[in-house]
Formats: structure tokens, C-alpha cells, sequence
């Protein structure tokens, strides 16, 4: 997280650069129990198999879609998380 290089000497420009790391841990954790329901996993595990995506992002038709390789090992497992994730009903306005 680079706690050894804080980026200034003013408390709140620090406490911003920490909270973007535990925000996205725990953004990590929401989407591995419930995209994919299984073991938890490690977040390195997790970063390693769906963050680091070997994927490639085109727009044809004026759409995104997510092209994922064939013989990638994780393409079922992600496909059926994004599915899962994609069927949760939204949030409530505050």
C-alpha cells in the first residue's frame, strides 16, 4: 500500500491514500462471496484469476462485450460470477 511513502505530511491526504486500498479489498471480498458463492478465496488468488483478465474489451454495434480466450482456465467460473452479479437487484436509494 506504500505506508513507507506516505504522499504528504497532512493527515487527511493520507487517510484518503489508505481508505482507496481497503475500499477496494472489501469491493473484493463483496464480489468474491457473492459472484462466486463458493470457498472464499485469497484476495492474491483472486487478483491473479479474474483482476489480471487476459481479456479484450471491443465495441461492436455500439456495445461493450468482453472477449475472453477459449482456453482460458477461469472463463466458466467468471462468466457464471458476472452473471450472478449482473441478476442482483439494485440498490435502494438512501
Amino acid at each position: 500500500m506504500g505506508l513507507n511513502h506516505l504522499p504528504s505530511d497532512k493527515f487527511g491526504t493520507n487517510a484518503t491514500w489508505l481508505a482507496f486500498p481497503v475500499i477496494a479489498h472489501n469491493l473484493g471480498l463483496w464480489v468474491n462471496s457473492l459472484g462466486l458463492g463458493g470457498a472464499p478465496l485469497r484476495m492474491n488468488t483472486f487478483e491473479h484469476r479474474y483482476l489480471a483478465l487476459p481479456g479484450r474489451l471491443t465495441r461492436p454495434a455500439r456495445r461493450f462485450l468482453l472477449s475472453l480466450p477459449v482456453a482460458w482456465p477461469w472463463r466458466e467460473t467468471f462468466t457464471a460470477a458476472l452473471a450472478r452479479l449482473r441478476a442482483l437487484p439494485p440498490p435502494l436509494a438512501a
